[in-house]
């Protein structure tokens, strides 16, 4: 690769590490190319030479997110759906953009021993993810986690201060998985109602893909100390108000279509979320294992012993249609 080239793809990783910031602080109709064109301190031009419009750059952006996520060591054996059109998008856990993780930041060539490094850490986190999966947050101990990663009690705690610590990695982690999943599956629906629809088939499959990891996180979040339970409880909720942001725009967009009704997008958004989660929550902790009292009450409920994906679209239509008879 001649100098001029590796220069070319040096400026386009910058523009995409940029315009992946800025679509995420701000969304996508927010975001300006001149606005992404300062904060690399290019022209406006020369981003149009790399990117056809907005986008094509969007799209790009998510493209690079996806082939780093593929990049990584997957946590357990499945953790994605595997529906036609979501199979093996996604595959891995690792934060995205972020100096701390990335073997392709611009600029920046990691050595061999700091992807070792960084390789262990994938382990590491592999590794828990099977304990804590196995065994419960509370009942694992670092030294299990240790013995499943192959590595010394001590080295666990060259990566991560404590087994909180690195609970909520593989949390944060998971969650950053599941919005990424999202706006792979929604990014290329063209209208509002079917960026919607697809939005709840999205969710759902994932959760139904990933169920033992939501169980295991709904059934410890009570269980930990307030001091712990506020510290998950900020971070996480920055992850949950980014997505219902975006769920915002996609809701705000059908309105000015006018396709959705003249209502404030944000309590819309609220609305679609608040379905959805109830749904996600109550069938991520029913009973895995076929009883009486659920088959008694899901012969009741018109189906609800269907799986998480089966659910999905009574769901849009419920939202979409409301539950007054028309």
């Amino acid at each position: 690769m001649s100098w001029k080239e590796r220069e070319l793809q040096a400026r386009r990783a910058t523009i995409l590490l940029a315009a992946g910031g800025i679509f995420a602080q701000k969304g996508f109709d927010g975001a300006t190319i001149a606005e992404i064109a300062r904060e690399v301190d290019v022209s406006v031009g020369t981003i149009y030479q790399l990117f056809e419009n907005k986008d094509a750059l969007q799209t790009a952006v998510l493209e690079e997110k996806a082939a780093r996520l593929l990049a990584q060591v997957e946590v357990g054996t499945r953790t994605l759906p595997t529906e036609p059109g979501g199979a093996q998008k996604l595959a891995g856990v690792e934060l995205l953009f972020s100096e701390e993780h990335s073997e392709t930041w611009p600029g920046k060539t990691l050595d061999r021993r700091a992807r070792e490094v960084q390789s262990k850490r994938r382990d590491i986190l592999a590794a828990a993810a099977r304990v804590f999966l196995e065994k419960g947050f509370h009942a694992a101990a670092m030294a299990d986690i240790a013995e499943e990663a192959g590595v010394a009690t001590g080295t666990l705690y060259n990566f991560f201060a404590s087994k909180e610590e690195l609970y909520f990695t593989l949390i944060e982690q998971k969650a950053d998985e599941l919005l990424l999943y999202l706006q792979m599956e929604v990014h290329s629906v063209p209208s509002a109602i079917e960026k919607i629809t697809r939005l709840i088939q999205a969710e759902c499959s994932f959760f139904e893909a990933n169920r033992a990891f939501f169980r295991l996180y709904i059934s410890t979040r009570s269980g930990f100390e307030w001091a712990v339970q506020e510290d998950l409880g900020e971070r996480i909720h920055g992850k949950y108000a980014a997505y219902l942001d975006w769920v915002t725009e996609i809701i705000a967009t059908g309105v000015q279509e006018g396709v959705l009704r003249t209502m404030e997008p944000k309590e819309m958004a609220q609305a679609l979320v608040g379905m959805l989660n109830a749904s996600l929550f109550e069938w991520t902790v029913a009973c895995t294992e076929p009883c009486p009292e659920h088959s008694r009450r899901d012969s009741r409920s018109n189906g609800q012993g269907q799986s998480l994906a089966a659910r999905a679209p009574r769901i849009a239509e419920l939202f979409l249609k409301g539950a007054q008879r028309p």
